[in-house]
């Protein structure tokens, strides 16, 4: 990895029931009622459904408070208060830094289809070039649960006791994508997310190498979307947890996830362990398979491991998840780690050409169901399910 990387993330947003639900047609979920009663009606009521105060960003609209995303989050108070920004479609080569305190400084799609749990329609598209250029951090001055750790740019951490950035992030039915390069030749992430908790609905991720990453004290959930990778496109050391999503291969060849076991970049001291904490990659109830872009005319088959250790002591779960014929009979691979008995590569109830329990590698384990129970999404994050939207 290349640790001198700059952060970058991009995002959407949130919704809440402004009494309009029964106006919402029939599998429209409560969130949705900004994005699709403005989108009906945007020509005359762009923010029809919204949340008082909520910003609208346009290019091409009349009615829009601003045409850039970077000028409406400009203008968000610096206080506690939830704020939401409503994006018309379009293209939008923007870098965005995201740091804000306040709860939920949300960005929504105005996008009129959110009755159809489907990424396919999704019209706001973020292209990001490298180096990656857009940050969601958190800092707090009494934030020690993690250790002391080092005070560095990659980690989205400034040091001292500085408090920024936001505890609640949420994102709906964006694209975020970082057309680098057209193949893995180096980072090209298109979120990275450090101090922060952040969630992202209905939305997709894609690059080629190192297109998720997150970091320091960071936790993340992801449900309905789709992450496109060939190498590591989704790493790091926080926690991350991914939902009835779609991760789809797209190179000849490459390694899901890479994860470590440890809050930060440091060795892992001399007979530690990460039985104390739930740092890692869950993925749950997805599908890992060729991806709807990739070369058709290239064989993956038997060419991608779920992940491969970047130490001792990496996490990663995969759990009733459809593996096609891309995923190698071993499953995971090896790396960074010089000794694998404290890596934790757990899978349970998958299923497809790609699940081969008799021939995993020999540090990948078949969880039974009673060890299958300690990795829940509340037990990953520890209870606290707050800041998650568990209703789309």
């Amino acid at each position: 990895m290349n640790r001198l990387i700059s952060a970058l993330l991009v995002t959407a947003a949130v919704l809440i029931d402004w009494g309009l639900v029964d106006a919402l047609p029939k599998g429209i979920p409560i969130f949705g009622a900004c994005q699709y009663m403005g989108s009906s009606l945007k020509s005359a009521y762009p923010k029809l459904g919204c949340p008082p105060g909520t910003i609208f960003v346009s290019q091409t609209s009349r009615d829009a408070d601003y045409t850039t995303v970077n000028d409406a989050l400009a203008t968000l108070p610096a206080d506690l208060s939830p704020r939401w920004i409503l994006i018309d479609e379009g293209e939008y080569k923007e870098s965005l830094n995201i740091s804000r305190k306040g709860r939920r400084p949300s960005l929504l799609d105005d996008n009129g289809d959110t009755s159809v749990l489907n990424i396919a329609p999704n019209k706001v598209l973020f292209l990001l070039q490298r180096p990656p250029r857009v940050n969601i951090v958190y800092r707090h001055v009494n934030d020690v649960t993690q250790g002391n750790l080092p005070h560095t740019s990659f980690y989205a951490d400034p040091g001292g006791s500085t408090e920024f950035g936001t505890k609640d992030f949420k994102a709906y039915n964006l694209n975020f994508e970082n057309r680098a390069a057209n193949k893995s030749q180096g980072p090209a992430l298109a979120l990275n997310l450090g101090y922060v908790r952040a969630s992202f609905y209905g939305c997709t991720f894609r690059s080629w190498q190192d297109t998720i990453f997150v970091g320091k004290n960071a936790s993340a959930y992801f449900t309905h979307s789709q992450v496109l990778g060939q190498t590591d496109f989704i790493y790091g050391f926080g926690t991350a947890w991914f939902n009835n999503s779609t991760l789809g291969l797209r190179g000849p060849g490459g390694y899901v996830t890479a994860w470590k076991g440890v809050p930060d970049d440091r060795t892992v001291p001399n007979g530690y362990t990460n039985d104390g904490n739930h740092f890692g990659a869950y993925i749950w109830n997805s599908s890992i398979v060729k991806s709807p872009d990739a070369d058709p005319t290239v064989d993956i088959t038997g060419k991608f491991a779920l992940g491969r250790p970047w130490n001792n002591i990496s996490r990663t779960i995969v759990q009733y998840t459809y593996l096609d014929s891309s995923i190698a009979a071993q499953g995971f691979s090896t790396w960074s780690a010089n000794t694998y008995d404290y890596v934790k590569y757990f899978e349970y109830e998958n299923y497809g050409p790609g699940w081969k329990p008799d021939e995993r590698i020999y540090f990948d384990h078949v969880l039974t169901q009673e060890e299958a129970n300690n990795f829940t999404l509340s037990k990953a994050f520890e209870d606290d399910l707050s800041w998650i939207d568990l209703l789309y």
